[in-house]
């Protein structure tokens, strides 16, 4: 059975279009935005989060150069999301990001608290044994 014309759907306006997106302001001049997308698994979460520790070093090095004026533009990670091991280092990240914290090296000793939030999730917290745990079952 065909819709009448005044059961048809109307499409959405300009105005309630907008209203379902945040506002999302300009780039300003001289800065490059990104965004990362972080794959899943377990050995490649534990790849990403060696990755994104280096990446963050990378960009507190362009921060300090940055702020001597040694930089003309500024580079801005606006957005990380993830799944599966992505997703925990994308958690991680979210909250690392606010902290200064050391970097592993080779010097970085293993086990033991680096004080670096991607290696010591992933070195010593992060157990399959926490993922298998029933205990909140029911509550």
């Amino acid at each position: 059975m065909a819709l009448t014309e005044e059961q048809r759907p109307k499409p959405p306006t300009d105005a309630e279009i907008q209203s379902w997106f945040i506002d999302v302001p300009p780039v300003p001049p001289n800065t490059f935005e990104f965004a990362l997308v972080l794959g899943g698994t377990v050995s490649a979460g534990a790849y990403t989060a060696g990755a994104l520790d280096f990446l963050i070093e990378a960009m507190d090095c362009l921060a300090r150069a940055q702020q001597k004026g040694a930089l003309q533009h500024k580079v801005r990670l606006t957005l990380i999301a993830g799944t599966s091991g992505g997703g925990v280092c994308a958690a991680i990240a979210a909250r690392a990001l606010a902290f200064d914290f050391p970097h592993v090296t080779h010097s970085t000793s293993i086990g033991g608290a680096s004080g670096n939030p991607f290696y010591d999730i992933w070195i010593d917290t992060l157990r399959l044994s926490s993922f298998l745990d029933t205990s909140d079952i029911g509550r």
